[in-house]
Order: C-alpha cells, then structure tokens, then sequence
C-alpha cells in the first residue's frame, strides 16, 4: 500500500511540474506572437513611408526634368 502511495505522490508531484513547464512555455509563446504582431505593425508603417519617399523621388524627378526646376 505504501508504494502505491509513493508512485501515486511521485506522479502527482511530476503532474503539477509538468503543468508549471507548460505554462511557462505557454507564456514564453505568447510573447512570442505578440513580438512578431508588433513587428508586423511597424513593417506596414515603414512599408507605408518607404512609398511616400518613392512618390516624393518621383515628383522631384518630375519638377527637374519636365518643368526644369531644381529643389532646394
């Protein structure tokens, strides 16, 4: 009887370990996802600013060669 009760206290014991790991990696995972979603917000907005400067390039171009009138 008491080795069952040793097996089961051992098992038990290992349970609540495995479930701490899992939720230490649950939390590990999360931050993860949240990482990567802020990066994803910051590449739109550069990817938005990069197109602006294209278009700000493209009128620049546009007055320099066609109109003849040099920035600055």
């Amino acid at each position: 009887m008491k080795l069952v009760q040793s097996r089961f206290s051992q098992c038990s014991e290992t349970s609540q370990m495995l479930k701490q790991l899992y939720e230490i990696k649950q939390q590990v995972v999360n931050s993860y996802i949240e990482e990567v979603a802020e990066l994803q917000c910051k590449m739109v907005d550069l990817e938005q600013d990069n197109k602006k400067l294209h278009s700000y390039h493209a009128s620049s171009f546009v007055l320099e060669c066609i109109f003849n009138i040099k920035p600055g």
